[in-house]
């Protein structure tokens, strides 16, 4: 990845919380609470833990190639960058925990980018499937089993940028 690019990742990073606070969304140390007000119990949190990576791991088979579906190095370009992106944000609130986000999930990213041998429809459905799988295990088991509330529609863009982050950090 060009350093060029780099740059604009990190001050994508820098300016999620500046973005984040015009369209009204919890942002920082506020949008991880936010994220937690669902996430009390440790079974909860350690499922979490346990299947965000295979979230994360079929959102970047998923997303990626549902964008540019004709462009392998696009593709893997774009899961480069949003490590980065996510990482330079977690780090304007609290760096260390940033750090832990990122041993956490640069092996997901890599593995992503990995797999990735070529563009097609069965490496679209693998990332939904796993990633859709995830969630339900997430749903049921973290939230249902373990007493939490279910997750809530409307904080699903916080639980995107958030949860890599909390699965790591709220878990320890």
């Amino acid at each position: 990845m060009e350093i060029y690019t780099i740059a604009q990742c990190i001050t994508l990073g820098f300016s999620f919380s500046f973005i984040m606070q015009i369209v009204g969304m919890s942002y920082g140390e506020e949008g991880v609470r936010y994220y937690g007000e669902i996430h009390t119990m440790f079974l909860n949190r350690l499922i979490h833990c346990m299947f965000m990576p295979f979230t994360m791991y079929g959102v970047l088979l998923f997303v990626p190639n549902l964008i540019f579906y004709n462009n392998l190095n696009k593709i893997n370009k774009l899961k480069r960058m949003t490590f980065v992106t996510y990482i330079a944000h977690y780090a304007t609130f609290d760096v260390v925990g940033a750090i832990l986000t990122a041993i956490y999930t640069l092996p997901i990213t890599y593995f992503a980018i990995k797999h990735q041998d070529k563009v097609c429809y069965q490496n679209m459905m693998k990332g939904f499937a796993i990633s859709f799988g995830a969630l339900i295990i997430q749903e049921i088991f973290g939230h249902y089993i373990s007493g939490d509330k279910p997750s809530r529609f409307e904080a699903i863009p916080n639980a995107i940028i958030y949860a890599p982050y909390f699965a790591i950090n709220e878990l320890f």
